[in-house]
């Protein structure tokens, strides 16, 4: 559930959109860290709200704006971002070892399995990948099936093989393929609205 905003500046959880060359995306966090960053894909499978408890701050996230431009314009392999997600364990541990994943390598979901401690727990691990709040920060998109093809990524396959794409070639996507994504999508955010009762999202740790 969201956190409900009290009047210590600590507790308030902000949000800024920002485009990128490859799409839109929206940041949310507090001043303990980042805890959401959603793609503005236009796939139309989900849809994503700015709540009424939400505070509009682009300037509290000029940094991460920045370092997630230069990712997309090929300038950036390695973030310096301060994450606060909310996950259980077992999702946390996951996330952690995608962040060790390498800028331009993959690795499968047997090998993450592997690596948190119990080989048997693929399926388990690509639930926690298809969970993650902070998707390209905490690169999921690099956890591949064990043949090699490319498999889920809520954002889209599309999506996943366009970073892969970015990461292995180093060049950025060019401004015909910018225009083209953008007359060609709808967009997921919508506007402000209240937050119903069982409505979950981002949320951040306390």
């Amino acid at each position: 559930m969201y956190r409900q905003i009290s009047h210590q500046r600590e507790d308030r959880i902000f949000y800024a959109d920002h485009e990128t060359r490859l799409c839109r995306i929206r940041l949310i966090g507090n001043e303990k860290g980042l805890c959401g960053l959603l793609l503005d894909t236009g796939t139309g499978r989900r849809s994503f709200a700015v709540f009424d408890d939400w505070i509009q701050n682009t300037d509290f996230f000029s940094g991460a704006a920045r370092q997630l431009s230069e990712y997309f314009e090929g300038k950036r392999k390695i973030f310096d971002i301060k994450l606060n997600p909310r996950g259980t364990d077992f999702q946390k541990r996951v996330w952690k070892e995608l962040r060790r994943i390498p800028h331009g390598e993959t690795r499968t979901y047997k090998e993450i399995a592997r690596a948190v401690g119990n080989e048997k727990a693929s399926r388990a691990v690509g639930m926690a990948s298809g969970r993650n709040p902070v998707p390209v920060i905490i690169p999921c998109h690099r956890v591949i099936g064990s043949s090699g093809h490319l498999t889920g990524f809520a954002h889209g396959l599309a999506v996943k093989e366009r970073l892969l794409r970015l990461e292995n070639s180093g060049t950025p996507y060019t401004a015909w393929e910018e225009q083209a994504a953008r007359r060609n999508r709808t967009s997921d955010f919508e506007t402000r609205r209240p937050k119903q009762k069982t409505e979950k999202g981002p949320a951040c740790n306390d």
